[in-house]
């Protein structure tokens, strides 16, 4: 069994012996890479206002194991500070805010370290870890690939996966149906849904021994492909696609969300649309924000059955697909065709 781990600054190259195999890599006090016996991925993101948090994301399957870990961003703004005046509950301080953040890093720390404990357990896995900022080729020769984080972790390693390599997801850090009943009032506590996620910290091992013995096998996601003016883009989506001007502000054009089964429960649930079985090939659609809301309401929200694909003219000056979010997108401009349907290659997911 083969792991790769990606993680922030570092890079390693996994060792491929017809066998199970998984490397580590992780910087020395000098900022050396050190190789253990396994590969894996480790992926990190975050920028200078973010406050960095450390996550482990674990990837694998039965001829290669890979990991991919990442520096988690805690936005600062996720905690709403209240006016005392404004509710009843007690205002957040900023002290108790960055030692709720201290908190959260500690957690994905400690997330990390306790599934490197359990790979370093497996004798018949060979894993190795490496940045995500250096992860930039299609990850092969893999047998499983772990994410350790939540959602967003495993749509990041997804980009870089075909349809050959399962993915399992670990939420690092999840959220306590507690905490958000404790502290609804005060801020956001909520952390990680982990929808995609089939374990967590605690069900790990026991979820990895299953899937080692072949009790739990994953299933196929659909996801978006996409081809700007006949030309295909080279990243699927597994969540939604959303093409839109690259201004917020803008208010001269509407912008149009294309949603997966998977990623019907996100942002295409919030926007009125409606959940989708988590294994139907087909697509969901919304015009976001039209500017004639009344005319042609059936082609405002609908269905792209799997056997079918849509066409769009982008008229804006300049435009932005969007992949799974802000982190992979594609600039489009006056007169490009677009067209998506769900004939990417599907993505294997052990799913909870």
């Amino acid at each position: 069994m083969t792991f790769i781990l990606i993680k922030e600054k570092l890079s390693a190259t996994p060792s491929h012996a017809g066998r199970t195999n998984l490397v580590w890599v992780q910087a020395n006090s000098h900022g050396m890479a050190r190789r253990c016996p396994i590969p894996v991925a480790l992926s990190s993101c975050g920028s200078a206002s973010y406050v960095k948090e450390t996550n482990l994301r674990l990837w694998s399957l039965p001829e290669g194991f890979s990991v991919a870990s990442r520096l988690e961003p805690v936005r600062f703004t996720d905690f709403y500070l209240k006016n005392r005046t404004a509710c009843s509950a007690s205002p957040i301080t900023i002290p108790q805010a960055f030692r709720y953040l201290d908190n959260r890093r500690k957690v994905h720390k400690d997330a990390i370290n306790f599934c490197q404990d359990i790979l370093r357990k497996k004798s018949n896995i060979d894993w190795e870890p490496i940045l995500r900022t250096n992860l930039s080729q299609p990850i092969r020769n893999f047998d499983l690939v772990v994410t350790v984080g939540g959602d967003g972790t495993l749509l990041q390693a997804s980009h870089f996966l075909d349809d050959s390599i399962p993915v399992l997801g670990v939420n690092s850090d999840p959220t306590q149906v507690k905490e958000v009943e404790k502290f609804s009032n005060e801020f956001d506590a909520t952390r990680s849904t982990g929808y995609l996620c089939a374990a967590t910290v605690q069900s790990f091992e026991q979820v990895l021994d299953d899937i080692l013995v072949g009790q739990k096998v994953p299933s196929n996601l659909s996801r978006i492909s996409l081809s700007v003016n006949s030309q295909p883009l080279s990243s699927y989506a597994l969540n939604d696609v959303l093409i839109a001007d690259p201004c917020p502000a803008t208010v001269s054009r509407f912008s149009f969300r294309v949603s997966t089964a998977a990623g019907s429960t996100a942002a295409m649930l919030s926007a009125g649309g409606f959940a989708m079985p988590v294994l139907s090939e087909d697509l969901q659609y919304m015009v976001r924000e039209p500017i004639s809301p009344g005319a042609a309401i059936r082609v405002m929200h609908g269905i792209i059955k799997s056997d079918q694909s849509m066409k769009a003219s982008w008229f804006s000056k300049k435009g932005v697909i969007y992949i799974d979010g802000s982190h992979v997108f594609h600039s489009i401009q006056h007169g490009d065709s677009i067209e998506l349907s769900s004939k990417a290659p599907s993505l294997k997911v052990f799913l909870p």
